[in-house]
């Protein structure tokens, strides 16, 4: 996959980035989505299943993100903590 997203949108204060590849010899395409606040990325998604569009993947990693988002937000945070760092 490449450092340049295929796709960015916006969802709310959240900035979703996504990454895909294919397709590939069997017609699939797969992928990652960072969600980022600011420029801060809190969280890396990987497609669960390959989507036979480039479409589909990303409604796929859209829905994904959508819902680490409302988890994270319906989390206690304590201060402002922030995200940890990315392995």
């Amino acid at each position: 996959m490449s450092d340049i997203p295929t796709k960015r949108e916006s969802l709310g204060e959240w900035e979703l980035y996504f990454f895909l590849s294919g397709p590939t010899d069997e017609g699939v395409f797969v992928g990652s989505a960072e969600v980022h606040q600011g420029r801060r990325m809190f969280c890396k998604l990987v497609s669960v299943k390959p989507q036979t569009t480039a479409e589909a993947a990303i409604e796929a990693l859209r829905h994904q993100c959508a819902t680490w988002i409302d988890e994270w937000s319906t989390r206690a945070h304590s201060a402002h903590t922030g995200p940890a760092p990315l392995q």
